[in-house]
């Protein structure tokens, strides 16, 4: 009774997790404090356990604690503090609950978290104008066209994940059921081209794992070396304007709405500082030339929220060549684990699928190191689950 009991509250104070960063833009503070509140009290309901699991992954801390020592050159050394020790700690929360709770019994909450994000977004009339296209793009819940198709993706491969080992799990129906409505409504060809993907690629993963070419110790480098090549031919040709035609044709900026334009400004501010770069999140303040010169260009107001729209042009804005180095190793570290699984589960499919998604919306998003994000959460879950390759499911140690 009491371990049923205890596992209640667990589910409790997780969904907290969970609605804090999925409704973070309608709430903002109070949301953030709600996930912050339940976070403590999951590290504090067994303080052994918890820092137990996150020396662990210690691998997952060095950006936080480069962040917490760039402070020292930032040009905004209090705003880069507080988010590296924002992101210390919501790296922290979900390590603990990838780690200590049994992914099965708390896959439901997850699952009913995102039903009811994605759900109001389906039904949400709230549009956002695109200052460089002059289009209205559905954002739903969160504050923009691209937060509600990475939301939405996660939702599709987290419902995936669960069906392809339980297929008479009803949220999960629900769930996959939901995103496709919201992503037809959202009229969004990048989203299901990703997400399209994403899924082949898994797929092709998954077969070639059997391939006793594939399990030579070159596996990886293969791989790692042919996404590249692919990803630069790509964004090349997008440079040299070869592409023009066909984005055009499809009523598309070629220009990926400005992007071509933000990674410039953003490799022109790198070479500045090339070793450890400016700061964690210290461009986008009132009064930084580069960040006013972008919000005029995009027309925003100034001050609005923004990135670099590239997660390699960001880490070397925010940390140069060192944290280039290290998000290429996490790189790395992701595709090795996932070509020494033996098998998939439900955690490791999700895990997979999330990292392959995140990998290719590197090189037009930025999703990974944020703070009060739900992708920065979830892709350190997906490490831990990762990291338990020979387990079924993953023990509660609670």
């Amino acid at each position: 009774m009491n371990y049923y009991k205890k596992y209640f509250q667990i589910n409790i104070l997780v969904s907290f997790c969970f609605l804090g960063l999925l409704f973070n833009s309608i709430y903002g503070s109070y949301s953030i404090l709600i996930f912050l509140v339940s976070g403590i009290i999951l590290l504090l309901s067994d303080i052994k356990a918890s820092l137990k699991s996150c020396m662990n992954h210690y691998f997952l801390f060095v950006i936080p604690l480069l962040g917490v020592i760039s402070t020292a050159w930032s040009d905004v050394p209090s705003s880069t503090f507080r988010s590296s020790i924002q992101l210390l700690l919501a790296t922290s929360f979900a390590i603990l609950i990838a780690e200590r709770f049994d992914f099965n019994k708390i896959s439901n909450t997850i699952l009913l978290c995102f039903v009811l994000a994605i759900g109001m977004s389906l039904i949400s009339d709230n549009y956002a104008l695109n200052g460089l296209t002059g289009e209205y793009s559905l954002r739903g819940i969160f504050s923009s066209k691209n937060y509600l198709s990475i939301n939405t993706a996660i939702a599709i491969f987290l419902a995936l994940s669960i069906l392809t080992f339980n297929k008479m799990n009803l949220y999960s129906s629900l769930l996959l059921i939901i995103s496709a409505l919201v992503i037809i409504k959202a009229k969004s060809l990048g989203s299901i081209l990703f997400v399209f993907i994403t899924i082949l690629v898994f797929l092709f993963v998954y077969l070639c794992r059997g391939l006793q070419f594939f399990k030579k110790k070159i596996n990886v480098f293969f791989v790692i070396l042919t996404f590249f090549v692919f990803t630069y031919f790509i964004f090349n040709n997008i440079y040299e304007g070869t592409f023009d035609d066909i984005f055009y044709s499809l009523g598309k900026d070629p220009t990926l709405t400005g992007r071509t334009y933000i990674w410039e400004q953003g490799l022109s501010l790198y070479s500045d500082n090339k070793i450890f770069g400016n700061g964690f999140r210290s461009v986008f303040h009132i009064g930084n030339n580069v960040a006013e010169d972008i919000w005029e260009y995009v027309k925003v107001e100034s001050g609005a929220g923004f990135n670099f729209h590239n997660m390699f042009v960001e880490i070397l804005v925010d940390f140069g060549f060192v944290g280039l180095l290290y998000f290429l190793v996490l790189i790395f570290g992701f595709s090795y684990k996932i070509f020494s699984l033996n098998y998939f589960n439900e955690s490791t499919m999700f895990a997979t699928l999330l990292f392959m998604y995140m990998l290719f919306q590197s090189f037009i998003e930025v999703s990974w190191f944020r703070q009060f994000s739900i992708t920065h959460f979830m892709i350190c879950m997906s490490w831990v689950y990762l990291n338990k390759p020979n387990q079924l499911f993953n023990k509660a140690v609670v």
